[in-house]
């Protein structure tokens, strides 16, 4: 017997025989995913106010009919497998489903109550019930009220059969009357199933209402009275270790779909093709309920195998989200978070503690590894990282990482969380303590000007543990157009990496990774000068005290390590005056040494060329403002790259260290494998002591071009 959803419910409810009983709590136990969808079912059966689906509704998961049809083994082959798939999906259809089919497991197995509805008294008691029941005002109608009514047949049954007024039929003595008699009971007995089973059925969906709740079922093995009922078989129970059972072989592979909670709004890939299934026969649960079975809706199972992919249903309306809870900065030093709308837009403190909106854009300083909670996924912002956190429509929170790296992980069993980074647009269930990397690059030529060819970007989502990804638009909804070279909906194995490029935005591809990122795992300044400056810079960006001043203050400081903290968060929300002005710094003890200055510059600079062509104006304004007099356009060429490789040799003579700077870097950029050429050389060094290093790097160049090589040093 295969490990489907409808085995699963047969086996939670106890309707199985003995064998199948056994064989399946075998299989759950042994399934990585079962026990986990077990324990959600008596989650959500019992949760109050979980809303329902529309007594009116249209389409595969709203039509109550197609849940009917569910339970009683007669939907359609090419529904089964995306209806099943909705359940999992989605609360509001799995209690639905649960609900359901333990109540009509319950009414299956008090056999006594359909056997004594030839009794010409009791019809008429049962159908005044009915009749009481359906009259009362249907506002307020729950799955409780279901379950009641159940309560309330039974009971006029046993009252009835104490007063000996039974008329029993059973599956060894069947009743025998004359024909026309027996025609007419036949009728009759059928015509009050037919009312029975509406009204239960009336009652299951709501009485006619939208807004309903699902039942809060009883544990199983109990009567929704809260008696065992008698002759029950024992309820199944999960093992103490089952959770952590091995998975099963290959030839008995649960086909049950991921039992992961995706919202109540979420619904399955429309890309994906559902696989038809095989029917086969139920196995009833007892004598009692074959002798019924043709009569009352029993649940039933079947040796079917559950696809592994499905299709997308139609809902006739989305249904409402739950109110996404709050989200709050845990630790790893102060966040920055954009406030305020036009022309008013600014920049405000969040420190540990602080609550989270429900829309955020976020950047962490330098030196900043901030960790924020929302719901059970952690995100940690890397420094020098801008992304936002929202919340999709249907409840899952999302991050996008706009540029910089960002890690993300649960302390819980599983949780899901969307990710945009780039073209890349997923959501990812996520085990416990499974890191998912997600990084993006902003990258340009040398030369490029922004105004005029516009950057591109890399993107890079890394799994150290098994994960499923599923393509979505940035709002969580169904892709238009899924990325080529990913499946709509895919297991990613772990160290699995994804990669986007803007080069090309159609298309994706999931590889091996070689390693892990070394930043995956880095959550404080590896240098103990980085971390004294990113504590001075958390002191001075107070939550009370305005973000531009305390940065204006900062980049002032007597130490050097904070000046350029401070600059280098300046240059992070938009102002690069302070950063030109640090990187020309030629002052004996305020200047910069070569390493500093080098950090500093290949972390702003080519950066702030990449984001777009307002980032570039404003950087060349400051090149203006604050580099050598006259000189601004023209260091603004140089941190652009492009010059040839001789305007380069003749820059390493300059008198601005910045320009002599500038050329070098990029000199050494263009010949990576000839280390002579930074012995030779140094910008810091007076003039005089270069001329040979200058005459190096012109022969260097020119042997490059076809002329002799330059002697060894």
């Amino acid at each position: 017997m295969r490990l489907t959803l409808r085995t699963l419910l047969a086996w939670i409810d106890g309707v199985l025989a003995a064998p199948q009983q056994e064989e399946l709590g075998a299989k759950v136990q042994a399934s990585r995913m079962a026990p986990a969808l077990v324990e959600r079912i008596a989650e959500i059966v019992a949760r109050p106010g979980l809303a329902a689906p529309r007594i009116d509704g249209r389409g595969l998961a709203e039509d109550p009919n197609t849940c009917a049809e569910f339970l009683d083994n007669v939907l359609a082959s090419e529904q089964l497998a995306p209806f099943e798939r909705v359940c999992i999906d989605s609360d509001i259809h799995l209690a639905e489903v649960a609900d359901c089919h333990a109540l009509l497991a319950e009414l299956a197995r008090a056999s006594h109550t359909v056997e004594l509805l030839d009794d010409r008294h009791l019809r008429r008691r049962l159908l005044e019930r009915v009749a009481e029941q359906m009259a009362q005002p249907p506002v307020e109608q729950t799955h409780d009220e279901a379950a009641l009514l159940v309560r309330a047949v039974k009971e006029v049954v046993d009252v009835q059969g104490s007063r000996g007024n039974r008329s029993v039929v059973t599956a060894g003595k069947p009743r025998t009357k004359s024909g026309l008699a027996a025609w007419v009971s036949a009728g009759v007995a059928v015509f009050l199933l037919a009312v029975l089973v509406a009204t239960l059925s009336w009652s299951l969906l709501g009485g006619g209402q939208a807004g309903r709740d699902v039942a809060v079922r009883p544990p199983v093995g109990e009567s929704p009275a809260g008696d065992p009922p008698a002759g029950n078989p024992p309820s199944p129970r999960l093992p103490s270790d089952a959770g952590a059972a091995a998975p099963s072989s290959p030839t008995d592979e649960s086909p049950l779909p991921d039992a992961v909670d995706r919202g109540d709004g979420d619904r399955p890939d429309p890309d994906q093709p559902a696989a038809p299934t095989a029917e086969a026969q139920p196995v009833p649960a007892d004598p009692a309920a074959a002798a019924i079975g043709a009569a009352l809706p029993l649940p039933v199972v079947e040796e079917a195998d559950a696809p592994a992919e499905f299709a997308e249903p139609v809902p006739a309306e989305p249904a409402l989200p739950a109110a996404p809870p709050p989200g709050i900065v845990a630790e790893g030093g102060v966040v920055l978070h954009r406030v305020g709308a036009g022309g008013d837009l600014h920049w405000e403190t969040l420190v540990a503690g602080d609550t989270l909106l429900t829309e955020e854009r976020l950047l962490a300083p330098a030196h900043a590894f901030p960790r924020l909670l929302r719901g059970d996924v952690s995100i940690r912002l890397q420094p020098g990282t801008l992304a936002a956190v929202t919340t999709d429509a249907d409840g899952v929170p999302r991050l996008e990482v706009i540029f910089g790296k960002a890690v993300v992980w649960t302390e819980a069993a599983d949780a899901i969380v969307g990710v945009t980074a780039g073209g890349l647009c997923g959501v990812l269930g996520i085990g416990p303590r499974q890191l998912v990397g997600v990084q993006v690059e902003l990258t340009r030529h040398d030369g490029d000007d922004s105004a005029v060819t516009p950057p591109g970007s890399r993107a890079l989502l890394f799994v150290t543990g098994g994960s499923r990804l599923r393509q979505t638009e940035s709002d969580g909804g169904p892709p238009g157009r899924p990325l080529t070279g990913l499946a709509a909906e895919q297991q990613l194995p772990p160290r699995q990496e994804v990669v986007w490029d803007s080069s090309e935005p159609a298309a994706a591809r999931s590889q091996p990774a070689t390693r892990s990122p070394d930043w995956l795992s880095r959550t404080a300044p590896v240098d103990r000068l980085d971390g004294a400056a990113g504590a001075a810079l958390a002191a001075g960006l107070r939550a009370d005290h305005p973000v531009a001043d305390a940065l204006q203050d900062l980049v002032s400081d007597r130490r050097v390590e904070n000046r350029i903290a401070a600059a280098t968060t300046q240059a992070l929300i938009g102002d690069y005056d302070d950063l030109v002005a640090l990187l020309c710094e030629e002052r004996s003890g305020d200047r910069l040494s070569e390493r500093q200055w080098d950090d500093l510059q290949n972390a702003t600079v080519p950066l702030a060329l990449a984001r777009g062509a307002n980032a570039a104006a404003k950087l060349r304004k400051s090149c203006e403002a604050c580099g050598p007099a006259g000189r601004g356009q023209e260091l603004y060429d140089l941190a652009r790259g492009g010059q040839t490789a001789e305007t380069l040799v003749a820059a390493l003579g300059d008198e601005a260290l910045v320009v002599r700077r500038y050329a070098f870097q990029a000199l050494v950029r263009r010949f990576p494998d000839d280390p002579a050429g930074r012995v030779e050389y140094r910008p810091d060094r007076p003039a005089t002591l270069n001329d040979r290093g200058i005459d190096w790097w012109r022969r260097k160049v020119a042997a490059a071009d076809g002329g002799p090589e330059p002697p060894a040093p």
